[in-house]
């Protein structure tokens, strides 16, 4: 074996998801980064050696504008660039390593094992790890570390303070706690692939295998021919099928200490499967699989929990379901509570038991370093978090997303000579702030940064689209009470209409009222600013006017609310208007419609429900809206009830690119030119005195309502479509000097969310100009930021 030394300034050991989230934002800001990973390719269980599917807030499709953004955002529509027709694994993993190997200060170690930690003094001093494929043993040394192992081992080998197990609910009032604490972890699980051939192929299976024969040895856990032809595909005409998420166990042993058992149990469980549906079970499954045949399978147990080490926060279930608002956020999550049975497969309940939640949650940057080594920082499952939390936090992609705030830790730390407490103490701004350039989402955290120009530039555009309601596809009969979320730019309103319709043989009175809120999809005033009732004559459709006479000095949210009346109806029209939103006054059971699981929904703060936000609907609006507005595949309703606003409202104005949120959260947050306009459109930012420019980021519309998924078919069930028709595909930047327009680049092609451009040489102007003259489909421009640096 050779020996090498080497210093650093930052050392990540661990290459999965938030491992390269973090070591690549600190290589780009300069930090001289090593990332040591101990398997060959990059990814960790989102790799091709792993399959596990990369989840996150989005949580399939129930929450809107969740889809992480940052690094994560970049290399999952990079890699739907390169692997649009399949979900071929391998081009992720080549997207991750290609991700890391630009970086010139981040050093890659592939295929490295760290085999030991030298610390003292509550600091560690250096690791020592083998690369294998080289023979070379490593001493590598740096002031700051990061934990993204996924088990925790540099923590346990450093003497950080770590949890194990399942909390009792008394610790902590999580009422999903088991009433006594325990060792039990959640459940490792092992994936299967099959690919279809020209020709039967019979499965003999070997006698190791767990015998199950009949369906009902697989209580709550669907396994026939439907539930593997949606979803289980791995590319479009279904020759390549991925078998099955809840093929889990172990949890209620030593996670690691047992692990070679563990997975020597899960293929034995798998293949018992597999030999139930090949040769047991229904006619039409085993005719189904007929000409498939078990081509691969994980070769190491898929961990969902170990080591959780113990941070300044623990972050604990009521912090998630109250969605509290740290004031160390650096990300967010919003994956329903999550927690698996430990036994898995191997026990009687259901696989899965999820709490959906009604609105994301913040993720505080103290639950990312060690609370006992000072120089230690956590990326991916080992951060610090409660058994229960963990079954919303663990998904990769949210793990990543926070890992970000790591990496950018990690650089104030190099820059400044301090640990990561200190940033947290004294440089929190600058992390928050940084986060928010690099396109991490923070909740209700704007841009504040005094080096960007674009906030102190005044803004024009060449048009706007206004708030306009289709005309209405159909009616919807007011069943229950109904409301309708419109944003409404600053200034006076006259009147508010509703589209509304009668099929009984009289004059039917309906009670209206018009409230106003500051939060998308929550009533947070219930005082009215106006209340009346409207006559409805019998049958036929017609506008009904209401008088408001009011002016707001500020941009708001109006909600337009009818009483239940049966037999009148109100329009919609199946085009959402932007960032607008609907909403059912529900008394009913919270119950959801059966999923592949146990399903609930976390407890609601009213009884409005806005049925097209965050969260799954209770199961009877839920198949309200299958019989009437239309959920294909359990996506999110996207439709509008009809009503207008006079004069029409502006809500989608040029100023919002410069309001500091680069994402629709409470406001629109986005420019959208008028589509009847066509392309080419433009928005410019002009200032007093010139100002000499040499960076321009801009951030456009990639649909982050979408799934958060790559992959699964059919595509409009599961993945989210690419290219995204509203982004932008082809611009220019130009900058006036004197009378002059000057064209300072040229973009074609891009299908990217965030572009940063630093021009070759720096321009002096008083007017900038974004100029938009192609979508990839959509009929607008849409921008939601420009920064100027």
């Amino acid at each position: 074996m050779d020996n090498k030394e080497v210093d650093y300034e930052l050392v990540v050991c661990g290459g999965g998801i938030p491992g390269v989230c973090a070591a690549v934002t600190a290589a780009r800001r300069g930090v001289r980064v090593a990332l040591l990973e101990n398997r060959p390719i990059l990814g960790g269980n989102g790799s091709s050696l792993a399959l596990v599917p990369p989840h996150g807030a989005a949580s399939f499709w129930h929450n809107r504008m969740a889809r992480e953004g940052g690094i994560l955002e970049e290399v999952m529509i990079e890699y739907a660039a390169r692997s649009p027709l399949a979900d071929n694994r391998r081009i992720f993993d080549m997207v991750l390593h290609e991700w890391c190997t630009r970086e010139a200060s981040l050093d890659l170690f592939m295929n490295t094992r760290v085999d030991s930690v030298e610390a003292s003094s509550g600091r560690i001093q250096s690791i020592r790890a083998t690369q294998h494929s080289t023979e070379t043993i490593f001493k590598l040394k740096a002031p700051l570390y990061v934990d993204a192992t996924g088990d925790a081992f540099v923590a346990e080998a450093a003497g950080a303070e770590f949890r194990l197990g399942r909390e009792g609910r008394d610790e902590f009032g999580e009422h999903l706690a088991p009433e006594t604490g325990d060792a039990k972890t959640l459940p490792c699980a092992l994936y299967l692939i099959a690919h279809r051939r020209d020709q039967p192929m019979p499965f003999k299976a070997p006698d190791w295998i767990a015998k199950r024969q009949g369906c009902e040895s697989f209580p709550h856990r669907p396994h026939v021919v439907d539930k593997f032809a949606m979803g289980k595909r791995l590319n479009e005409e279904g020759s390549a099928i991925q078998l099955f998420w809840w093929c889990s166990l172990g949890g209620e042993r030593d996670i690691i200490k047992e692990s070679e058992s563990i997975q020597a149990d899960l293929e034995a469980e798998a293949f018992g499967v597999w030999d139930h549906m090949k040769n047991h079970c229904t006619q039409e499954t085993r005719d189904a699989l007929a000409n498939y045949e078990a081509v691969w399978w994980s070769p190491f147990p898929l961990r969902r929990e170990s080591r959780r080490v113990v941070g300044d926060t623990i972050l604990i279930g009521s912090d998630v379901f109250e969605a509290k608002l740290f004031e160390d956020r650096v990300a967010h999550g919003g994956w329903p509570v999550d927690v698996h049975p430990p036994e898995g497969l191997r026990s009687n309940d259901p696989p899965c038991d999820q709490t959906f939640l009604n609105e994301m949650y913040s993720v505080p940057f103290s639950i990312m370093y060690s609370k006992n080594v000072d120089n230690l920082m956590l990326a991916g499952r080992c951060i610090s978090v409660s058994h229960v939390a963990m079954g919303s936090i663990r998904v990769m992609n949210s793990l990543g997303a926070a890992a970000q705030a790591v990496g950018m830790a990690a650089s104030i730390c190099v820059d400044k000579g301090i640990d990561p407490r200190e940033v947290r103490q004294n440089h929190l701004a600058e992390l928050q702030q940084g986060l928010l350039k690099d396109d991490v989402y923070i909740i209700s955290l704007p841009n504040a940064d005094p080096e960007d120009l674009a906030l102190k530039a005044t803004v024009s555009t060449s048009s706007e689209l206004d708030l306009l309601v289709a005309e209405p596809d159909e009616f919807l009969e007011l069943r229950y009470d109904l409301a309708q979320q419109l944003p409404l730019s600053q200034g006076k309103v006259d009147t508010v209409s509703v589209l509304l319709k009668s099929e009984l043989d009289e004059v039917a009175r309906v009670k209206v009222r018009i409230l106003t809120s500051s939060k998308l999809a929550r009533f947070d005033d219930q005082d009215p600013i106006c209340e009346t009732r409207l006559f409805i004559p019998p049958g036929g459709e017609s506008w009904h006017d209401i008088k408001i006479g009011q002016k707001f000095s500020e941009d708001t949210l109006l909600w337009i609310c009818i009483d239940r009346t049966i037999g009148v109806s109100w329009g919609y029209t199946n085009e959402e208007a932007f960032n607008s939103r609907f909403a059912v006054r529900f008394e009913g059971e919270l119950k959801p419609k059966p999923s592949h699981g146990l399903a609930r929904i976390a407890p609601q703060k009213d009884d409005w429900i806005a049925v097209n936000h965050h969260g799954r609907l209770p199961e009877e609006l839920h198949l309200w809206m299958e019989d009437t507005v239309g959920l294909k595949y359990d996506r999110k309703v996207r439709a509008t009830l009809c009503c207008r606003v006079s004069p029409l409202s502006k809500p989608y104005g040029g100023h919002n690119i410069a309001n500091g949120i680069s994402r629709a959260e409470d406001w629109p947050n986005i420019w959208i030119s008028d589509p009847a306009k066509g392309m080419p459109q433009d928005i410019t930012l002009t200032w007093e005195n010139p100002r000499t420019i040499s960076e321009v980021l801009l951030t456009f519309d990639t649909d982050l309502c979408a799934p958060d998924r790559c992959f699964g078919w059919p595509r409009e069930a599961f993945r989210f479509p690419f290219p995204v028709p509203e982004c932008v595909k082809d611009y220019r930047i130009m900058g006036r000097s004197g009378h002059e327009w000057t064209e300072l680049l040229l973009i074609e092609g891009n299908y990217h969310r965030r572009r940063v451009h630093r021009l070759d040489t720096p321009f002096e102007t008083s007017d900038l100009r974004v100029e938009v003259l192609a979508t990839h489909g959509g009929n607008s421009a849409r921008v939601y930021e420009i920064r100027v640096y």
